[in-house]
């Protein structure tokens, strides 16, 4: 199948802090092209992808020998804060890797004292829990930031917490429960401005979710059902096409081919999509979504099936493949924040004969782009091929292509 784009890739190798490396690293894609590396013994890198160059280098503070790493569930505010909880301090920290210093302005209890009270601070495996299942989400027009915990209760099923922070305040805007749930649950952005919704990943019957909108802080968590039936495990959301309108993806319970759930918050219906994801197997399972944007109704996700891994961009206007590559397995991908690019790479597990870090940068362009640049570059007998195939009707008809 003919497509409109292709993913223009090349690798590159970023030095780090000898001992850093580690499965377990932090990895963030900035927009420019900035990548961002957190070890879990607190060091870290932002490297500049294009200029291949590092940009500024720096440690966390804090004894990393009782924890898995120091840099928990980091996410990007912008191009110059990453957010974490800070594992040897109990709080939510934030770094300009540009600066490489600290923003007080975000400094908050996190874990929060209902999630982790004070007397189980010193028990190592509680504290271990306690961060292992935290999550920290961002709405990136606002910068309003929300934290879910879990925490297991008396009955041995857990019970959710969600906190909000916002920058400069004193005390967190608010925290909500819910209580006494035996599923696993799933906690994401619903837009950019106000709203968080906690969603269960599997479905039967109906479909039971609840919305968090920071600017009600009194209605709690509002509770929709949806008697739709799915048997699907729900694992991705994003903010979607129209006004409180979001888009799931999942995989059926039984196999075959993924869903996406399009859905407007607070109705009683969906619409469900069997994604006609892979170029060549029909059925195949999401392995991770990494960025969906609404504007072009495009997604890139990763895929598996018998055949092996790759990498995607599918159209869901179309429902169809845009472009698509095979993946080495073991091969993790992330998106970048912007969504202009995505990297690849493997992680080590051998963490002290490491000096470098090997990822591959990947961005997605048109055909007719990379047509012109490649006429441009190329040679042909040490001569570039635009000089040989540049005639202004061949420019032109390259350029109206596709």
């Amino acid at each position: 199948m003919s497509s409109a784009y292709v993913f223009y890739s090349s690798l590159k190798t970023v030095k780090i802090p000898v001992g850093s490396d580690s499965p377990y690293k932090s990895i963030i894609a900035l927009p420019n092209y900035n990548v961002f590396f957190g070890f879990p013994n607190g060091n870290w890198v932002l490297f500049d992808a294009n200029a291949e160059k590092v940009v500024k280098d720096g440690a966390l503070k804090g004894d990393y020998s009782k924890h898995l790493t120091l840099f928990r569930t980091p996410k990007a505010v912008d191009e110059k804060t990453i957010l974490f909880a800070n594992a040897a301090d109990f709080k939510l920290q934030a770094l300009n890797p540009i600066t490489g210093e600290y923003d007080a302005g975000w400094e908050f209890d996190v874990p929060t004292l209902e999630g982790l009270p004070e007397e189980h601070r010193k028990n190592d495996t509680k504290v271990d829990v306690a961060f292992c299942h935290l999550e920290i989400h961002v709405l990136k027009s606002t910068k309003i930031v929300g934290v879910l915990e879990r925490k297991e209760n008396a009955q041995g099923v857990l019970d959710f917490l969600i906190s909000a922070f916002q920058h400069g305040k004193k005390e967190r805007l608010l925290q909500v429960s819910l209580a006494n749930q035996n599923k696993s649950m799933r906690f994401a952005p619903a837009n950019d401005k106000d709203t968080f919704v906690l969603f269960p990943e599997t479905q039967f019957d109906t479909f039971t979710y609840y919305i968090l909108n920071v600017n009600n802080a009194g209605e709690g968590l509002k509770q929709v059902t949806v008697n739709t039936k799915m048997d699907c495990t729900l694992s991705y959301l994003f903010p979607w096409k129209g006004e409180n309108t979001v888009v799931f993806f999942g995989n059926p319970d039984e196999g075959g081919t993924p869903y996406q759930v399009t859905h407007k918050l607070g109705s009683d219906s969906c619409d469900i999509v069997k994604m006609n994801c892979h170029i060549k197997e029909p059925f195949t399972i999401l392995d991770n979504v990494m960025a969906a944007d609404p504007e072009k109704g495009s997604v890139l996700l990763k895929d598996n099936n018998y055949k092996g891994n790759s990498v995607t961009v599918w159209n869901s206007t179309l429902n169809r493949v845009e472009f698509s590559r095979e993946q080495p397995n073991r091969v993790n991908a992330i998106s970048a924040t912007d969504g202009s690019y995505f990297i690849e790479f493997q992680g080590s597990y051998e963490p002290e004969k490491n000096e470098s870090i090997q990822f591959s940068f990947n961005r997605l362009v048109s055909k007719k782009m990379f047509l012109l640049h490649f006429l441009k570059q190329a040679k042909f007998q040490n001569k570039p091929l635009i000089d040989i195939h540049g005639k202004i009707d061949v420019l032109r008809d390259v350029a109206s292509m596709y």
